[in-house]
């Protein structure tokens, strides 16, 4: 009996008094908020047995949905028509973090995500979707300075290279009727739809002078995939996982296990932690940790030297 999906955004893994920074994991198609990231038979889950110790400065999270390929892409209908449910994803996403920052008065603290897969789908979209009025999923899409995208193809608006990538992954990770994997490609018009959004949207914040511009990266897997006995090929290749002005990077594993580290001394993981690092060294300080550093320096200057208050009460600091 299969495990049952563990759904929602997760408790943090880490929780640092002093974070600076929010990373949040996503999983793909038919993955787990700790699957996904977890190396067998090792059970190590790097975002809290490795990552802390790179990243000293981060809560760190991970969010789950349900990710079989029915509620990723839809249903199909009488109508024969695919009803993707990529954007509840997304808004759920969004809902979650917007909550959490809420509560724990964190709504400006800066986040990056982590994406694997057709998850890297879901961020896109959430980041790049129009939230109306709703402020806690601006705020969470404000605060966004990076998004390492691990295996997450990027096909522009080549519908039929949407279709095609929409068949290997039915194909390679679900049993499903070809009739019903043509239906499928036939509606594959979101999925171009996410990525013309999330391109317009990456060039709309390296422009902003009011946001801060959000970083990419994207890892693409250099081995072929491996189902029992058979090879199946690439999943996401280097073009493929290409968005345009961000080279992408390889690592030496296949589609699945290109995001699981035994250790830190993987090449993948060396490669994924250092992104993430280079990004949090550049992030601003954020106006409560200078706040506290400009309090700090005037203690400093005024120690040992004494405040005259309504020229009757002396405090000495």
């Amino acid at each position: 009996m299969a495990a049952p999906e563990v759904l929602g955004l997760s408790k943090p893994f880490v929780d640092p008094a002093d974070a600076k920074v929010d990373i949040v994991f996503v999983h793909g198609l038919n993955g787990g908020r700790e699957s996904t990231w977890t190396h067998e038979p090792s059970h190590v889950f790097w975002p809290k047995d490795l990552l802390p110790k790179a990243c000293p400065e981060a809560r760190i999270l991970a969010f789950g949905y349900s990710s079989g390929w029915v509620r990723f892409f839809g249903s199909v209908g009488t109508q024969g028509i695919s009803q993707t449910t990529i954007g509840d994803h997304s808004a759920a996403l969004l809902g979650d973090l917007a909550k959490l920052r809420d509560r724990t008065e964190s709504n400006e603290q800066p986040l990056i995500f982590v994406a694997h897969s057709l998850g890297g789908l879901v961020v896109a979209n959430a980041l790049s979707s129009p939230h109306g009025d709703n402020i806690g999923a601006q705020s969470v899409v404000k605060a966004t300075r990076g998004v390492l995208f691990f295996g997450t193809p990027f096909e522009g608006s080549n519908k039929a290279r949407w279709g095609g990538i929409v068949e290997t992954f039915l194909k390679v990770f679900t049993e499903t009727n070809p009739k019903n994997i043509e239906t499928l490609k036939e509606h594959s018009d979101s999925l171009v739809a996410i990525n013309h959004n999330f391109a317009k949207f990456l060039m709309s914040r390296a422009k902003s002078q009011k946001e801060h511009s959000v970083e990419v990266a994207n890892f693409f897997e250099e081995l072929s995939l491996k189902i029992g006995r058979k090879s199946v090929g690439r999943i996401v290749t280097q073009d493929s996982a290409t968005i345009v002005g961000v080279d992408p990077i390889g690592i030496e594993a296949d589609h699945i296990s290109m995001c699981k580290f035994e250790d830190e001394e993987r090449r993948g993981y060396v490669r994924a932690s250092e992104q993430l690092q280079g990004w949090i060294k550049r992030l601003p300080p954020e106006p409560k940790q200078e706040k506290r550093k400009l309090i700090a320096k005037s203690f400093r200057y005024f120690k040992g030297t004494s405040l005259t208050v309504k020229s009757t009460t002396t405090v000495a600091l």
